[in-house]
């Protein structure tokens, strides 16, 4: 007796956010922009930046869009800001990733 039979088989993307260490929002058209991008199958939902004293600085819930390094029309020192990044994996289940980024002039 021959048989045949089938079988499926799910590929679980590993999902991530990739997040820059830096950014130089100087205008010279290179790396003026903190965005954060999601790597995998799922979308960042949103993201903030914080003072090192806990001020929120930037929120977007549109990661095209990107820091450009001000608050309230002011340029922001050169330092190390923290970042707050949201997002929602292939299966809808919740990512947050923290981390620091140097802002550079």
């Amino acid at each position: 007796m021959i048989g045949t039979d089938t079988v499926i088989i799910f590929v679980i993307e590993e999902s991530d956010i990739a997040t820059p260490n830096a950014f130089t929002p100087n205008g010279d058209g290179l790396n003026d922009y903190y965005r954060p991008s999601f790597l995998g199958l799922g979308n960042i939902t949103d993201f903030s930046i914080y003072s090192r004293w806990g001020a929120l600085l930037y929120f977007s819930a549109d990661p095209t869009q990107g820091w450009d390094g001000m608050f309230n029309g002011n340029e922001q020192e050169v330092g190390n800001y923290i970042v707050v990044i949201k997002a929602v994996n292939q299966f809808g289940e919740p990512i947050v990733k923290t981390g620091m980024v140097a802002l550079l002039r």
